[in-house]
């Protein structure tokens, strides 16, 4: 399996014109993330993995870190100061230094998030706060992903997604998990047209027609229209965490 450095270095560029030109479209999405913690314009908070430093958008502090393995991504965000191009389970950053972790949607590439965790629990403070969402094992984004996206992106896609196990992962390393949800939320567009442009740049699918992502949406996903907003649904599941001294 293609891991997620090979996936982004060679389909970042897509996925960023996505977020660029439909920069609202997930906008529920990562305010849900945000909901979990007050930040505070001292705290020292890190995304990870920050994709092209989209988190920026919805916070306001002083020492926000953007760590990436995909130096394509990084790149896209030369004007933004606090950037590290490392393995997200092995950064440079000293033990206890963050007071916030954020992980949204990227880490489904990875063989073994053990390691991830582990990392996040070493650099963050004791008590420190772990904000993390994913799509969930089973879910209807799970087989869009894996069925459709798969067949129709030429790298394919192989998620391993989150569930109980997960948590029940986290909680032993030490990451004890306070709240897990899976929330329903919407993407928001101005046209069909939009979003089957968003969708077909964001999961790369350079195999498909834009009948067949429609189509794909309709099956898998459904969305509605409420006024001249086209809301596609879409969920992740959720999870806040805290750093355990005592594991």
């Amino acid at each position: 399996m293609s891991t997620y450095e090979d996936i982004f270095n060679q389909r970042g560029n897509m996925y960023h014109y996505a977020m660029q030109k439909y920069p609202n479209a997930r906008e529920e999405e990562f305010l849900n993330l945000l909901q979990y913690s007050d930040i505070k314009k001292e705290d020292v908070i890190a995304d990870i993995p920050s994709g092209g430093c989209y988190l920026k958008k919805y916070i306001s502090c002083d020492f926000l870190y953007h760590i990436d393995s995909s130096i394509e991504f990084l790149n896209m965000c030369c004007d933004i100061l606090n950037t590290a191009h490392c393995q997200i389970d092995n950064t440079p950053f000293k033990k206890d230094f963050f007071d916030k972790v954020y992980s949204l949607a990227g880490t489904h590439h990875l063989d073994d998030k053990r390691l991830f965790f582990k990392e996040v629990k070493r650099v963050l403070k004791n008590k420190g706060k772990f904000i993390y969402a994913d799509v969930q094992v089973g879910s209807k984004e799970d087989k869009f992903l894996n069925i459709f996206v798969d067949k129709y992106n030429k790298m394919g896609h192989k998620g391993l997604f989150i569930d109980a196990n997960t948590i029940s992962l986290m909680n032993k390393i030490g990451l004890t998990v306070q709240e897990s949800k899976y929330k329903k939320i919407f993407w928001n567009f101005k046209s069909e047209k939009n979003m089957v442009d968003f969708i077909k740049n964001l999961f790369g699918l350079d195999l498909a027609q834009e009948n067949e992502i429609f189509n794909a949406v309709k099956t898998y996903l459904g969305y509605k229209k409420e006024k001249n907003i086209i809301r596609l649904n879409w969920g992740l599941l959720y999870i806040y965490a805290k750093k355990d001294m005592s594991s």
